[in-house]
């Protein structure tokens, strides 16, 4: 269909101004253990010796309640975010058949994952870190470089633009503490090579598709082209609408968020769009995950694995149509 080539074509072309993607480290090659490490050990113990009792360093900045209250990063017990089990990034995850490319995913796992991305995007703003809401989903790291279908790329781009601006306004504000908001993103990044205007060129293309698909389910006679859902059947309707209120969603949000940076009342306008399309989010979720099958594969979207995203947790916990 016309407007899905232009969508791709558009997609392509914001994508092709990030620079290439380069990982921390090749996962083929890792760095050896101690080839960049150094035993600090014997220089704290000699420190420590010539600290009397109850003498402590500490720079400018330390505060004692502060760190009486503080976590202990890989304790089990203590830090939230550890996961004891096996993870592994996102090419691995592909390699190795723990996650199927977007492509092979229904319909049905798509939106789910769609729903899931938001209840994490609302995890975030409260004050969980980055990389066990937003980045629990792998289809989202190394700028959705391997994720393919044009719709759900879109959505997953208006999610992690979202995420950034967010982010900007509330630092710009800075009346936040660390408890109430995690600025950290653990080099994530919210693809911010692609500009404001793009994407929202991009949104609107993406919810052009969508519109146009619903258009095309409910005719008797389909137009020359037309691609119905994978599994839709009798829900063809249901789920095209269910698609296209999740896109309208992302890009009233996206919208409310750029606003924000002008005026209040200008983002609230948008606001009464977003609070319109949950509404129809939970009636399309709640008709489709309760009145259709759930699709057999499971959708292995979502990373259970804390920071890393495990690659063997599934979309929304599980099941996430339940």
């Amino acid at each position: 269909m016309e407007r899905m080539e232009k969508l791709v074509e558009l997609l392509d072309e914001v994508f092709a101004k990030s620079k290439e993607y380069k990982p921390r480290y090749v996962l083929d090659d890792p760095p050896t253990k101690g080839e960049h490490e150094r035993d600090v050990m014997p220089l704290l113990k000699e420190a420590a010796d010539d600290l009397n009792v109850g003498q402590l360093i500490h720079n400018e900045r330390f505060a004692l309640q502060e760190a009486m209250s503080s976590l202990e990063i890989m304790d089990p017990k203590m830090d939230t975010g550890m996961s004891t089990s096996e993870g592994c990034l996102l090419v691995e995850a592909l390699e190795r058949g723990l996650l199927p490319a977007d492509t092979n995913l229904s319909v049905l796992e798509k939106i789910a994952i769609m729903d899931h991305l938001i209840v994490m995007l609302v995890g975030y703003i409260g004050g969980n870190p980055a990389v066990q809401t937003i980045f629990a989903c792998l289809y989202l790291h190394e700028n959705l470089r391997h994720t393919k279908d044009p719709l759900f790329r879109s959505f997953c781009l208006g999610i992690l633009r979202s995420t950034g601006i967010i982010r900007e306004v509330i630092m710009a504000a800075d009346v936040y503490q660390e408890e109430d908001f995690l600025t950290v993103m653990n080099d994530f990044d919210t693809c911010t090579f692609v500009s404001d205007a793009d994407l929202s060129k991009i949104l609107l293309g993406a919810e052009e598709v969508a519109m146009e698909n619903l258009r095309a389910c409910k005719k008797a006679k389909k137009p020359e082209g037309y691609k119905p859902y994978q599994e839709a059947g009798e829900k063809e309707e249901s789920i095209s609408a269910a698609v296209l209120s999740r896109l309208q969603f992302i890009r009233a949000l996206f919208t409310a968020h750029i606003n924000m940076r002008k005026s209040a009342k200008l983002a609230s306008k948008n606001i009464v769009t977003v609070s319109t399309q949950l509404e129809k989010m939970l009636s399309t979720h709640l008709e489709l995950f309760n009145a259709c099958d759930p699709p057999a594969s499971g959708g292995k979207a979502s990373g259970g694995g804390g920071a890393g995203g495990g690659g063997r947790g599934r979309a929304g916990g599980g099941r996430p149509w339940r």
